[in-house]
């Protein structure tokens, strides 16, 4: 009497995008009796002895094909070994954006304080699925071409890290702003793989041209709330 078992393993080509994942079943002879040694040219596996494990493919800059090997042995020492080519699609990044930019009306609220400057607070929504914001960049100044632009909230104009504020709804108190004066703005927002953005401008008024500097706003005339006042420092 034969008295050798048969191991059938059952593959097929598989498709995936970078980052995602897949498992496999595998197809074996009743006794149960299996042990299973996976390996793959790229990518992680969640357990390379299980029958079923997870492949998540590596990120890639082009499309790129992996092949996955399974040994499958029982306990009489038998074996079967088969191979798979799993292919791995490039994903091309999704820029984060920005929507809904505004700028609130002037609030005495955001003059506690001796600053000397007119505080105006800019307002943004992240937009990224998936996504959350990292970062932000906003640039303002009197000339719509950005040709000396300052920062937000200090007059430095860089990056500055998102801490503190829960998306998606963001907002940054600008300073050392000048009375009665015209400002332009723009913004730049980075994603938690630090992705950046291309320069966002607020909505433009219709019929002006694209692109452009978007709407600009005007700080107001003199400090709050009376120009003329008097402070008398007595107890």
């Amino acid at each position: 009497m034969n008295n050798k078992k048969t191991i059938l393993i059952i593959f097929i080509a598989i498709i995936i995008f970078a980052g995602f994942g897949f498992g496999k079943e595998i197809l074996a002879d009743p006794d149960g009796d299996l042990t299973f040694s996976w390996s793959c040219t790229g990518g992680t596996l969640s357990d390379p002895n299980i029958a079923q494990p997870t492949f998540t493919a590596p990120m890639v800059d082009a499309d790129t094909t992996y092949t996955c090997t399974l040994t499958v042995t029982d306990s009489y020492g038998f074996n079967a070994t088969d191979s798979m080519d799993v292919l791995v699609k490039n994903l091309t990044p999704t820029l984060p954006t920005a929507v809904n930019l505004s700028v609130d009306p002037p609030n005495s609220n955001d003059y506690c304080g001796i600053t000397g400057y007119p505080p105006v607070r800019l307002r943004w929504q992240f937009s990224d699925p998936g996504d959350s914001q990292s970062a932000y960049q906003i640039q303002l100044d009197t000339d719509s071409n950005f040709s000396n632009p300052r920062g937000c909230p200090l007059s430095t104009d860089t990056e500055v890290p998102t801490a503190g504020q829960a998306g998606p709804d963001y907002s940054c108190l600008a300073q050392n702003l000048s009375w009665n004066t015209t400002y332009y703005w723009r913004l730049k927002v980075w994603d938690s793989q630090d992705t950046p953005s291309t320069w966002i401008y607020p909505p433009s008024p219709p019929g002006s041209p694209t692109p452009s500097p978007g709407t600009s706003f005007d700080t107001i005339s003199h400090a709050w709330p009376n120009p003329n006042f008097i402070f008398d420092d007595r107890v």
